[in-house]
């Protein structure tokens, strides 16, 4: 059963909330770190990303490339 939060913790801009370790990636095109842009959270039984975990969207503003990670709870 997820837990009261989850489903609660979506966000834009600022820094991640990692469920884990800092997995900032480096852009592929000028290897440079990319911006964190937001994270999406599973939504209770519905949406459950793995084990209740969140997608971390970045950004090279640079490039105009993207990248996701995903870490489980």
């Amino acid at each position: 059963m997820a837990g009261s939060e989850i489903g609660k913790r979506h966000q834009l801009g600022g820094e991640p909330d990692w469920q884990q370790e800092d997995e900032t990636p480096d852009c592929e095109m000028c290897e440079k770190p990319m911006t964190f842009y937001g994270q999406f959270d599973s939504i209770n039984h519905d949406f459950n990303i793995g084990d209740c975990g969140l997608i971390y969207v970045f950004y090279c503003f640079d490039c105009i490339e993207v990248q996701a990670i995903v870490q489980f709870g």
